[in-house]
């Protein structure tokens, strides 16, 4: 049991950088990945495999429908509704910030800046905003998450624009983005490659927690998908 709680931070981690509205919504309904994910923590392993499903779009949000199993048992289906008007956390109050040109992955790149403040007035969100592959991506930002009064402390940085990762026949092109976050205690490192030819756009990640005195390493890797 404190191996399958401790993985909820790396949920933390893996949602870093979801604010970016194509990720699913450019993918007709149906479309779908199955994700495996692996975590390990001392001599516990945890397997996970998952199925997310593009279950419906409106204009205002789109729902993923979520099927899981740990080792071969089944878990309860879940039904996940993301909102397409507020970036990443609902209710934050966004403000535009004019332009900066940033170095990601070695090439120059002009990026829309946007700062946000949440609801509570104390958690704060800096986005840099650029285009790769004609995707628009999160290419910084700097987030202070205040979360039953904890404050959950998270950076993101796109750090290679050309990489490539094999699922099953097909071959995606990525970039490449290393994320930190430090909530109750506990950091996490990691990094994902992403492409805008596949779902969900993370093709695979590895992270590294700290927790307690024990490392903890996650591995999720797609496996299977299908783009309607």
């Amino acid at each position: 049991m404190r191996l399958r709680a401790l993985v909820v931070v790396f949920a933390l981690a893996a949602l870093s950088a979801r604010a970016d509205e194509g990720r699913w919504t450019k993918f007709g309904r149906g479309s779908w990945i199955k994700v495996r994910t692996t975590t390990r923590l001392s001599s516990e392993e945890m397997v996970e495999v998952t199925t997310f499903t593009l279950a419906e779009v409106t204009a205002e949000s789109y729902q993923l429908k979520i099927e899981a199993s740990m080792g071969g048992n089944a878990l309860p289906v879940e039904e996940l509704r993301i909102s397409r008007t507020a970036p990443g956390v609902p209710e934050w109050t966004w403000a535009e910030a004019g332009s900066e040109e940033l170095e990601v992955g070695g090439k120059p790149m002009v990026c829309a800046v946007r700062t946000g403040t949440g609801p509570d007035g104390k958690s704060t969100w800096k986005v840099w905003e650029g285009e790769i592959r004609g995707e628009k991506v999160e290419v910084r930002s700097e987030k202070s998450l205040v979360v039953q009064g904890v404050t959950r402390k998270e950076t993101s940085k796109v750090t290679a624009l050309d990489e490539t990762v094999t699922v099953g026949q097909r071959t995606l092109a990525c970039w490449v983005r290393s994320t930190r976050l430090e909530y109750d205690g506990q950091t996490v490192e990691t990094t994902l490659w992403e492409s805008g030819e596949m779902p969900g756009r993370t093709v695979k990640s590895e992270s590294r927690a700290t927790a307690g005195a024990l490392p903890m390493t996650s591995v999720r890797e797609v496996i299977e998908f299908e783009t309607k």
